[in-house]
């Protein structure tokens, strides 16, 4: 992605090597007619993919059929792409275990904020449960505010911000960092 570039959803996705490939494609794009972005496409089609973690993929997936069929007036987490606050960058970083990964400043027209926190659960009880939190806007007991954008998304400009790890320790506290 480069500055002002503007970001869409696709659909010229497919799935090759397996019986109904065709079919599964043809029922996603029935369900998502504007078309995925990047993120849906990973969590709906390659649940392999990347560092994820296991529950990830749970967790998205029981997130999405919630969101259908208590909250279907809120943006797909599949349909999205995600900011967050500058100040929430440094914890974000230390929640996910990111550093110095590219960022940029956006802007759109829609967008909606949620409580990334409440995306955890082991089974379809504690992702169900959390899911209804996080759709409903309820926010934890230490919120960290994600905010999923609708595209189309510009991207206004490349920010230079490299995240340190002291700096991380300063921001959050020492107790909170887990090892």
């Amino acid at each position: 992605m480069e500055p002002t570039s503007e970001i869409h959803l696709f659909d010229d996705y497919s799935i090759t090597g397996i019986d109904d490939g065709d079919e599964v494609v043809a029922f996603v794009r029935n369900q998502y007619p504007c078309g995925i972005s990047e993120h849906g496409n990973t969590y709906i089609f390659n649940p392999l993919a990347g560092n994820m973690i296991e529950n990830s993929v749970l967790i998205d997936n029981v997130f999405e059929l919630v969101r259908q069929l208590h909250f279907p007036e809120s943006i797909s987490r599949f349909q999205s792409l995600f900011a967050v606050s500058k100040e929430d960058i440094p914890r974000l970083a230390q929640v996910l275990g990111i550093n110095n990964e590219p960022l940029f400043e956006v802007e759109c027209e829609h967008s909606e904020p949620h409580d990334m926190m409440f995306l955890i659960g082991s089974n379809y009880a504690y992702c169900s449960y959390y899911a209804h939190k996080y759709w409903s806007g309820e926010e934890s007991s230490n919120p960290l505010i994600e905010y999923l954008l609708k595209p189309p998304v510009n991207a206004i400009r490349k920010i230079n911000y490299e995240i340190q790890t002291s700096w991380i320790w300063q921001y959050l506290g020492e107790e909170d960092i887990q090892l």
